[in-house]
């Protein structure tokens, strides 16, 4: 009797392990699902690229239009309907089965003057990978695979997040766009210099009247100071001319200084409008407006200016 009541003792022991080995067995893990996703549509070439804008879109409802180079016009927002319909999309898109290109095996390179578009998917999955998947074309191309035109035309077509956000960004970005122009002519041994800026941060010198135009470039963080100082200038406060009654021509050799100044200002409707202002004085000038002193200085009035910077690099400056 005692030796039945042991054998099933160890019955029970090793049974138990079994339980216990067969409990421990790993779960499948379970299949990676789709956390966040970016859709960048780009386009490039074609007549006046300037003018066209591209637009990227994410998961999380952001939206910020570009220009024609890439870079950032405007940030907005998608309506819940455009999310939706941009999530169903990504959903049911299968980027891995696009091409690269869908370009016409006739005309590879889109030539003439064809319109180049570019559709970057980005997705990000909860095992913490990534993949990003890509395919461009020109205007006269294939058929294009039905996900990736279902895509295209939620995002950028004629009744995209594109078309609806682009006329009030542009209207902004409008805003925005600026050139400041300063010549410096005459006094003693006479000399011309002329410098130029605008709002993409392009800098054109002019040394002298016989050397052409040298453009540079300067970095973003100054561009968005200067764009700040003649954005926010009273230039509707500057007279037209700072030249003292009493000696009209500036003699005797003094310097003649002329600037100007085009931005687009908002107009009664809010629609952007394009307006000039000219100023001029010489050497001679009372006290000028603090704002436009500032932007003289900056651009051509001291020793660290814009044109003490890039003249001599660009060529003589008597």
């Amino acid at each position: 009797m005692r030796r039945c009541f042991v054998l099933a003792l160890v019955l029970v022991t090793v049974s138990s392990h079994a339980v216990t080995k067969r409990r421990a067995v790993a779960q499948p893990s379970a299949p990676k699902r789709l956390t966040s996703w970016r859709i960048e549509v780009t386009t490039s070439g074609g007549f006046a690229p300037a003018v066209r804008t591209s637009i990227a879109l994410q998961s999380t409802g952001n939206a910020t239009l570009l220009d024609f180079l890439g870079r950032p016009l405007c940030a907005s927002s998608v309506t819940d309907s455009e999310l939706a319909s941009l999530a169903t999309g990504v959903a049911q898109a299968r980027p891995e089965s696009w091409a690269p290109s869908y370009v016409s095996a006739s005309n590879p390179t889109g030539c003439c003057d064809q319109i180049r578009t570019s559709v970057k998917l980005t997705r990000a999955f909860s095992d913490h990978t990534t993949a990003t998947n890509q395919s461009y074309w020109f205007d006269v191309h294939p058929e294009l695979p039905a996900d990736l035109n279902a895509l295209y035309d939620t995002a950028f077509g004629a009744a995209s997040t594109r078309s609806r956000i682009e006329p009030a960004c542009l209207s902004d970005a409008a805003l925005k766009t600026w050139s400041l122009d300063i010549t410096e002519d005459g006094g003693a041994g006479y000399r011309y210099h002329r410098v130029s800026l605008d709002s993409s941060g392009n800098v054109f010198v002019q040394p002298n009247l016989r050397s052409g135009a040298c453009r540079y470039a300067i970095a973003e963080s100054e561009g968005r100071e200067l764009s700040d100082a003649v954005l926010t200038a009273n230039a509707a406060a500057w007279s037209s001319s700072y030249v003292r009654p009493e000696n009209p021509n500036g003699c005797c050799d003094q310097i003649h200084t002329v600037v100007r100044m085009s931005r687009n200002e908002r107009g009664p409707d809010g629609a952007a409008i394009p307006v000039t202002y000219t100023t001029e004085w010489y050497s001679d000038h009372p006290l000028l407006p603090a704002d436009l002193e500032h932007l003289h200085e900056r651009l051509l009035g001291n020793d660290s200016s814009l044109f003490a910077r890039f003249g001599a690099q660009c060529g003589p400056l008597f």
